[in-house]
Formats: C-alpha cells, structure tokens, sequence
C-alpha cells in the first residue's frame, strides 16, 4: 500500500504526470488557478478572486475550493488564523469580517471543502496566492498540493495619472476652490462682527456676574436658625448654641434697621435699636431678656439648659417673622461677603 502511494507522489512531480495546473480568469468572472488532475487523496483544488479586477472601492472574495475521495479529509493548518495560513494574502489586502470560513460538504463519492474570505485592497497589481492544501486518507497518510498564485488588478478611485496631492494641474479633486475677492471680503467683516458680539456678550456677563445680589435680612436670619437647629440633636455644651443664637438675633436687628453696634454692650445696642421706632415695645423687652441671658451664659454665670435654647431659638424665629420686610435687603457678592444695604421706600 506504502509503495503504491509512494508511486503516486513520484509520478505527479514527472513532466507529463497526471497532475494539472492552470492560472487565468474563468467564464465566471474569476481570476483562478487550478489543479484538475487526482493527487493523492485530492481529485482537484481550485483557487479564484473575484473579481479579477476592480478598484479599491470594490471587496474581493477569495475562494479555496478543494474536492476529496471518499473517506479522505483536509487538514486545517494550526494556528489563530486556521485556514487564513493556506493562502498568501498580499499585505496591503485587509480582511472584511471575520476572515476565513470554512464549510465541509458530503458528495456521491467523496467530500467538498470550501474556504472563503472577503478582502478590502489597496490599488495595486497583485498576486494572491499560493495556496497550500494538505489531505489526510483513510490510512492517514497525508499528501500536500501547491496552487499557484493568481494575478489581481486593482486600480485606485482617483482619476487617471492623480496623485492624491492639492495641485491645480492634476484635475478638478486636487484643484483648490478660487473664491471672489468680496467673498472673502465679507467673510472677514462677517467674522470681525461676530469676534465683536462675543466680546461684548462677555463684557456684559461679566459685569452681570459682578454685581451684588439682593438677600433679604430676614432670609438670612432664617436659613441661619434653620442650620443652628439642625445642631441640636447632638448638642452637648448649651452655651455654644446660645451664644450662636446671640450672634444670629443681632445681626438680624443691624441688618433689618441699619444699626452697626458690633462692640456695644447689650444696654447700647437695645437703646440703639429702640431709637429707631420701629421695634415695639414687647419685642424689644424679650430681644432684651434673652440677650441679657446670653451675657450670663458668656461671663459663667449661668448654665444652659437644651430646652432654653430650644424656646429661645424659637423666640427668635417669631422675631423674625414679625418684623420681616421686602423694603430691606442685603447686597451680597459673588463670594458670599456683605458689601452692602438698600432700603426702598414704602
């Protein structure tokens, strides 16, 4: 059996042997290189791109297709690629997808494979090819067949003799576009105006951002209170508080009646705030009983109690809301500092 196969092999490498090549385009549109002479366990392979011109716009299909005797089997070649190292592709083909597939299919007395792939090319002349089969038999014995390179033309979508560079003498795709003088023109006067609207926009945005925002003294007091209170929960020491609370009611009464007394005894500030008339006289004499209990607090005298601060807290709130006004208001700047005050008329 060895010795038959050895025969075999001899008389399909001989001049005149029983092995057949062939390259050129097919009938059906195809550059093909083929073997239709039995090789061993291979009756006859056959290489083919379609198309066997075209522009490098167009995809190529490449097809190996290889036909067996009963019981024989095609060896795919090992490696990441599989079936793509059977055929040489030119290094400026890039495949589409997936690459190489493979399909395997049963015929009346032995088996097709076929192998397939779209490629994308550069323009150019190539050769795509050879292409290496190896069959197995049934006694394992394995045969390999070389077939040749075909010839692919491909031609680049730029007009004929274009280089691809922007010159003027090579054609319309490479010429540049030749505008009017006034088209120019007014595109710089066009441009100008538009550079001049955005600085003005960001002039006035600026100036916008720049200045004060009207906060209402009251608002402030509350949002204060509202911060304070939120402490009390995991309060500790009462006097801090409290003494918070003092800082918060006194700002509110220099705020709301324009009275800048920050270093005057609590006696000072009242009679101060009293003076305006605008502070009835109840509020005036319970603003004065709690800070009088703050000073107590401050100076040691006096130890305070949760629910005293609770009740003086919301004594402060009642204040506020009584004497709130939209006539006053705060001018506060972008970083939260007060710059000033303003007062309207009734």
């Amino acid at each position: 059996m060895t010795r038959w196969w050895v025969l075999v092999l001899a008389a399909s490498l001989l001049p005149g042997g029983c092995r057949e090549a062939g390259t050129g385009q097919g009938s059906s549109g195809a550059a093909v290189s083929r073997i239709d002479e039995q090789v061993g366990p291979i009756r006859a392979a056959r290489l083919s791109v379609t198309p066997p011109a075209g522009t490098a716009a167009d995809a190529f299909s490449v097809h190996l297709r290889v036909v067996l005797s009963a019981g024989a089997e095609a060896v795919e070649p090992e490696g990441e690629s599989g079936w793509g190292q059977a055929i040489e592709l030119p290094a400026e083909w890039r495949l589409i997808g997936e690459g190489f597939a493979s399909s395997t299919e049963a015929v009346a007395d032995g088996t097709v494979v076929v192998v397939v792939a779209d490629a994308a090319p550069l323009a150019g002349s190539y050769e795509v090819g050879p292409a290496t089969v190896v069959a197995r038999d049934e006694a394992g014995v394995e045969t390999t067949l070389s077939l040749p390179p075909v010839a692919v033309e491909v031609r680049s979508v730029l007009p004929e003799g274009h280089t691809g560079a922007w010159d003027p003498e090579q054609g319309e795709l490479g010429a540049p576009v030749r505008l009017p003088w006034w088209w120019i023109a007014g595109g710089v006067l066009v441009l100008g105006a538009v550079i001049a609207s955005a600085a003005v926009a960001v002039r006035v945005l600026m100036k916008r951002a720049s200045q004060p925002k009207r906060v209402l003294p009251h608002t402030v007091a509350i949002e204060e209170l509202r911060a304070l209170e939120a402490t009390f929960a995991i309060a500790q020491d009462w006097s801090v508080p409290i003494a918070r609370l003092s800082e918060i009611a006194r700002a509110y009464v220099e705020h709301r009646y324009d009275i800048h007394a920050p270093e005057r005894t609590t006696e000072e500030f009242l009679r101060e705030a009293s003076s305006t008339g605008h502070i009835g006289e109840d509020d005036r004499e319970q603003l004065g009983a709690f800070l009088n209990r703050c000073d107590l607090v401050k100076f040691a005298r006096h130890q305070a109690q949760g629910d005293e601060v609770r009740s003086a807290a919301g004594d402060i709130r009642a204040f506020v809301d009584r004497s709130a006004t939209e006539r006053v208001a705060l001018l506060v700047d972008r970083r939260g500092r007060i710059v000033g005050r303003e007062e309207r008329g009734a």
